[in-house]
Formats: structure tokens, C-alpha cells, sequence
């Protein structure tokens, strides 16, 4: 529920969406109405498929925010002094922005993730497959521009399991010092700094 009230739209846009929804339902905006709950019907599937990711991950949201944005400028289209309509959108853009304001810099303690692509580049082809432990957020699998694996827990970061994935093509094994303390692994050790050790499974 949090991800449809402040995630998709904020707190404003979400009252505007409400607003909004109800306003075509007293008007009898059938046509309206019908794209909203096919659609409504649509993510609520999208939901339910993916589960836990959906209410983890806040941007799995965001194929349905066209979607209360529409009924969100039916309101805002139904109101009569033009005036007003921009008051509430300018209001629902500074909320926006505000609670985004920080994503518009790099946190310092997250900074060292930016070096992960040119660092293993230094070893890997673009086609390689990796292994990283960060966790259930692949982030780092993204910054690194390769495909691979994000282990997510200690289940997943012990030599049984790193043979399972080097058997089914993982070349190298990336160890985050910053997401966990893991035992050295009995690899060929290509790179160790303070942020990562880098081995080469075969």
C-alpha cells in the first residue's frame, strides 16, 4: 500500500489520484473507468507474480503511475479556475522533488560501487558472467555492465554453491568487503583492495 500512496505520486499526487478516481465515478466516466480497472486488473496480476520484489523494490510501481496519474489530471482537468489546477500541480512537483532531492547526488558511502565496472574490466570480457554478494538488490551487477549472479545470503557464498554457478558458466567471483566478512576462497586471487577481491573461478 505505501508503494501507491507516497512511492508512486507522493502524498499530494496520491490525493489527487483519489480525488480523482472518485470524481469519475460521480460523473459516470465510463470509458475512463474501463482503461483504469483493466488496467488496475492488469498490475494487480503484476503484482502477485512478483511477490516479494514488488514491496522491496520501490520502482516496480512505476508501470502503474501513468495510470494514477491519468485519473490524477481528470481532476485537475475538471477544475474549473485554471488557477487552482496549477496551485495543486506545482504543490504535487515541489513534494516530488523535494523528497527526491537526494537522489540527485552520489551518497560518499556508496561512491566506491563506481568503480566496480572499470575494475573488472581489467579482467573480464563483456560476455563473462560474474558473482557478486550484494544481496537481493543487483544493483552492483548493473554498475558492473556484466550478467551473472547476486549472492544473496551466506547460503550462497560457500564452495558448494560457488561450484554450482562455475559449472554453469560463472568465470569470475567478486567479494564486496563492504556487504559481508566471507572466508578467502580457494581461487585464483587477481584483486584486492579495500573495496573488493576479485577471483577468477576458471
Amino acid at each position: 500500500v505505501e508503494k501507491f500512496y507516497f512511492r508512486a505520486l507522493n502524498y499530494i499526487g496520491f490525493g489527487l489520484f483519489i480525488c480523482g478516481l472518485v470524481l469519475a465515478v460521480m460523473k459516470k466516466q465510463k470509458r475512463l473507468l474501463a482503461v483504469f480497472c483493466l488496467c488496475f486488473a492488469v498490475f494487480f496480476v503484476f503484482i502477485l507474480k512478483t511477490g516479494f520484489a514488488f514491496y522491496h523494490h520501490n520502482y516496480y510501481i512505476i508501470p502503474f503511475v501513468p495510470v494514477m496519474a491519468m485519473m490524477a489530471g481528470f481532476l485537475l482537468s475538471e477544475i474549473k479556475k485554471p488557477s487552482i489546477a496549477n496551485m495543486l500541480a506545482l504543490a504535487l512537483a515541489v513534494e516530488v522533488i523535494l523528497n527526491a532531492h537526494s537522489e540527485f547526488r552520489t551518497n560518499s558511502d556508496e561512491r566506491y560501487k563506481m568503480t566496480l565496472e572499470p575494475l573488472i574490466a581489467k579482467y573480464a570480457q563483456k560476455n563473462d558472467l560474474i558473482a557478486i554478494n550484494c544481496g537481493p538488490n543487483p544493483q552492483q551487477i548493473y554498475l558492473a555492465h556484466r550478467k551473472g549472479w547476486n549472492l544473496e545470503d551466506s547460503s550462497q557464498t560457500t564452495i558448494k554453491y560457488i561450484e554450482e554457478i562455475k559449472n554453469k558458466g560463472c568465470t569470475f567471483l567478486i567479494i564486496n568487503k563492504h556487504e559481508s566478512a566471507l572466508p578467502i576462497f580457494p581461487y585464483k586471487l587477481l584483486e584486492n583492495n579495500r573495496d573488493f577481491l576479485i577471483y577468477k573461478l576458471k
